[in-house]
């Protein structure tokens, strides 16, 4: 089989960076643990250990260069893209990885072909934390086609700040639509988990700066998206304050500490600015892991990862203003975008039947 040149250039510099990552922490804690006995042995003894350790971690960090290297020679030769190690790698430490040039390519891109035949309906895919394009079905983009609408998926690297991202999205939205062949009628953000959030930035920042996009019509609908942050984020956030109290536990501290700016928006999501949504139709969908809505354990654990009040928005003090939400039982988070139910209640909010406006759907 002939390499396939779909690898992106730098697959294999992200996977020795992240080999470097978890290192670091083996090695801090490994320092600090046999560093306190060492030391009881005398300073020769002390030195000897300290050599045969540098030589070790450095042994193991140059293996880790030859292993990124080797695994996309690997994925060219049989003709995989490497996407979902990619993106994985880009939900810790994207951020980095972008500052430092890892990846050459644009941070946030559409997948060419996607949207084959152009209306005048067009409906922007922005998947979660993590993920590629691939979230979307092939049957959902065909459901979007057959209901008049044009299917752009976008992929973005997530660990990248909320509000970068957006802002990119944004720019990348104004050149698609540049050259549209068809008047536009109505522009849609779709965003799932993370990419809701990017999703809002995006319109927010395209309305506040009067992007040619933001004057046509737009609707905005977010899937379990963690409006106001996930519990598993807090817990980190938490976790490594705990760890970083102890010299033995910094090392693991500072690597919790160190993860993308993406996931750190999840601590406590990216609140909306007053009025930046004015005039956007929004679509809130939430689920719970138990079939009943109202389950008390459902209502208190969501979809398992982000709770129920935080993906319908709701604020002690500034809620997201909202025109419909709709929770779904018997789902997990990963599972969300897989429901007919919500399948249903996007084409619906897309595609309103002929006469009056659409109306909000009561939480069920």
């Amino acid at each position: 089989m002939d390499a396939d040149s779909s690898v992106p250039d730098g697959t294999g510099d992200a996977i020795s960076y992240a080999i470097g990552r978890v290192i670091d922490p083996v090695q801090g804690m490994h320092e600090a643990i046999a560093g306190s006995v060492v030391a009881h042995a005398g300073p020769r003894f002390e030195r000897l250990h300290q050599s045969v350790t540098q030589t070790v971690y450095c042994s193991v960090r140059l293996a880790g260069s030859a292993l990124g290297a080797g695994t996309e020679a690997v994925f060219r030769r049989r003709g995989h893209s490497g996407s979902g190690v990619r993106a994985v790698i880009e939900a810790l430490w994207g951020d980095e990885l972008h500052r430092q040039g890892v990846y050459p390519g644009p941070a946030v891109a559409i997948d060419e072909g996607c949207a084959a035949e152009k209306t005048a309906n067009i409906v922007v895919l922005v998947h979660g934390l993590g993920e590629g394009g691939k979230r979307w079905r092939p049957e959902f983009l065909g459901l979007l086609r057959t209901a008049g609408q044009s299917p752009i998926v976008v992929r973005y690297n997530t660990g990248r700040a909320v509000r970068e991202s957006g802002h990119d999205l944004a720019e990348v939205i104004e050149e698609a639509i540049r050259d549209w062949p068809v008047p536009v009628e109505q522009i849609a953000l779709v965003g799932y988990s993370l990419g809701g959030l990017v999703a809002r930035s995006a319109i927010e920042e395209a309305k506040a700066n009067e992007r040619a996009w933001a004057k046509h019509p737009l609707k905005l609908i977010t899937i379990g998206t963690p409006h106001r942050g996930s519990p598993i984020a807090k817990g980190a956030a938490l976790a490594a304050a705990g760890l970083s109290a102890a010299p033995q536990t910094l090392a693991l501290a500072r690597f919790l500490g160190g993860r993308s700016a993406g996931l750190r928006d999840l601590d406590h999501g990216v609140p909306s600015e007053d009025g930046a949504l004015d005039g956007v139709p929004v679509l809130v969908i939430a689920g719970v892991i138990t079939t009943s809505v109202g389950n008390p354990v459902g209502v208190l654990f969501g979809d398992a990862i982000v709770r129920q009040p935080s993906a319908l928005g709701r604020r002690r003090r500034r809620s997201l203003p909202t025109n419909a939400e709709r929770v779904v039982g018997g789902r997990n988070h990963f599972s969300l975008t897989e429901a007919p139910e919500v399948r249903d209640e996007i084409l619906a909010w897309l595609v309103p039947p002929p006469g009056p406006s659409i109306q909000a759907r009561p939480t069920t």
